[in-house]
């Protein structure tokens, strides 16, 4: 889901605002380009709906003579109508009955848009009717729990323990699941060698110990948090590598596998946004509707010069294609993001901010820059060639990426760290406690809060 109070980025979900779903002025038939791209987006995902019972179909506001018309990547309006699906097969029995009663097809509950763009065999396009009624553009389904008020409380940045706590009614833990995958610069799809800063097996837990199958890394995981800590409610998080990097059917016995064990609560799902694509996206969207899913897509930054320093084999563009995408979701969404990255600027670091503000997802993870073992980015500071973060100027600009943040949106991590005997540097970051402690000194010194410089980021 998207927006305010929901697990997503943008908008509420199947929302839009109400002068861009006002299409009165519209001339029926006109092929409908930026900046309503928006609108056609989430139009096409709630005609995936249409037919669920627990799914209201969309009303568009729109005069009572005008049709809608939807096919790809394209919509021609118009609206006031409930759209249904049609196959191609038979569509033509539906325009058959409706030539042999024109009187019928005057009807508002049985309007058919005769018309048919496409050639007889195909399986891919889909013709929708439409029918006057006064439908809901959102889910039919009880109200999104109300936000924990993080302010009220007491705090200075919406925590992500508390989010959690109070969306599953006590304390959830996160266990770290092997898929076996692999990343696009790893196996030359896109480049060799991966990410710059990055050796999985000081990343994640997972990777440092002999992969089993997910059920037993399950297990595993439960039986370390429960020594550690009073938990029974966990999220079974696909970390290593690339997590939606490979076919549907794979990605599908791995997630229902992890979601099948009673103890999972929900499911979290590391990746790049250049490895999202729609069917994916539609298989997490069906799991989203029966389990908490969160989709944590690796941002890092909008500038393309610190992308190419990294070797991660895309550029920004590739997060703005799989943002737009995510539109209308209903998963949770949440940013990875990286500060001290080699040549950035406070005011780079503040744009990059401003960006993850501007696209409003659920949650956002914040990490320093830090060196492991066997990457690029530990002969580079050995070289003298990269300069990490000392902390009190790591808090500076964490406080200022905080306070451009909507306050809506969840803090789900404030730094990264490392097992010692992985970590290069900076020391530092191996003290959780420390770090969370000077980020709230920082932010009290300032006066500020989450969101306090929100409203002028977006102006």
């Amino acid at each position: 889901m998207l927006g305010k109070g929901n697990h997503g980025v943008g908008v509420e979900p199947f929302a839009v605002d109400a002068k861009a779903i006002d299409l009165g002025t519209i001339a029926a038939g006109q092929i409908l380009d930026e900046p309503v791209a928006r609108l056609q987006r989430q139009t096409r995902m709630l005609a995936r709906y249409i037919g669920k019972p627990q799914y209201d179909v969309t009303t568009l506001a729109a005069p009572d003579d005008q049709f809608v018309f939807l096919q790809d990547d394209r919509f021609t309006t118009a609206g006031g109508y409930q759209f249904s699906k049609l196959t191609h097969r038979n569509y033509h029995q539906k325009l058959k009955e409706t030539n042999e009663n024109p009187a019928r097809s005057r009807r508002a509950h049985d309007r058919l848009v005769l018309k048919d763009d496409f050639g007889a065999s195909s399986q891919k396009h889909f013709l929708y009717y439409v029918y006057l009624m006064n439908a809901s553009i959102f889910p039919a389904k009880p109200p999104a729990k109300k936000l924990f008020d993080w302010q009220a409380a007491g705090f200075r940045y919406f925590p992500y323990n508390e989010y959690l706590r109070d969306l599953f009614g006590g304390r959830v833990q996160k266990i770290s699941l092997d898929g076996g995958f692999t990343c696009p610069n790893v196996d030359g799809t896109v480049a060799v060698g991966g990410c710059t800063f990055c050796d999985n097996r000081s990343f994640s837990p997972s990777r440092r110990v002999r992969r089993s199958d997910i059920g037993q890394q399950i297990q595993r995981g439960i039986e370390g948090l429960r020594r550690r800590y009073s938990v029974e409610k966990f999220l079974g998080y696909f970390q290593p590598a690339t997590n939606t990097y490979a076919p549907v059917p794979k990605l599908r016995a791995l997630y229902e596998e992890a979601l099948s064990d009673p103890h999972i609560v929900g499911l979290v799902i590391g990746t790049r946004p250049d490895c999202v694509p729609n069917e994916v996206l539609d298989l997490i969207d069906e799991l989203a509707a029966q389990s908490y899913v969160s989709l944590e897509i690796g941002m890092q930054t909008i500038h393309d010069a610190s992308l190419d320093w990294m070797n991660r084999g895309h550029h920004h563009d590739a997060f703005l294609d799989c943002m737009a995408r995510l539109v209308g979701r209903k998963f949770h969404t949440s940013v990875h993001v990286m500060l001290g990255l080699p040549g950035e600027t406070r005011e780079m670091m503040h744009a990059t901010a401003d960006e993850v503000a501007r696209w409003r997802p659920a949650g956002v993870k914040i990490h320093n820059l830090y060196a492991v073992k066997r990457t690029e980015l530990e002969g580079q500071v050995a070289r003298g060639e990269v300069r990490l973060m000392e902390l009190e100027e790591y808090l500076d600009h964490l406080a200022d990426f905080i306070e451009r943040l909507p306050p809506d949106c969840v803090i789900e991590r404030i730094s990264g760290d490392a097992p010692p005997d992985s970590l290069i540097a900076p020391q530092w970051c191996l003290h959780k406690g420390s770090i969370k402690s000077g980020l709230i000194a920082e932010l009290e010194r300032r006066g500020t809060i989450q969101g306090s410089r929100y409203a002028a980021a977006n102006l």
